[in-house]
């Protein structure tokens, strides 16, 4: 079984050959959240009485 310490190294050395910083990968992440959180919004929003419509203005309007 692999131990949590070599794993770590491995992934780490993985991330790096390839480029990709701890920062990126947390920039990523939130865009990803972000973009599941503005679905979740838009699926509420068409499913209350108001619809796409109300959506849209509460994303534009401030």
């Amino acid at each position: 079984m692999i131990k949590q310490r070599t794993f770590l190294q491995f992934a780490g050395s993985t991330l790096v050959a390839l480029g990709w910083s701890q920062l990126a990968l947390e920039r990523q992440s939130l865009r990803y959240a972000s973009a599941l959180a503005l679905i979740g919004r838009a699926k509420h929003s068409m499913n209350n009485s108001h619809g796409l419509w109300a959506f849209i203005c509460r994303m534009l309007c401030p």
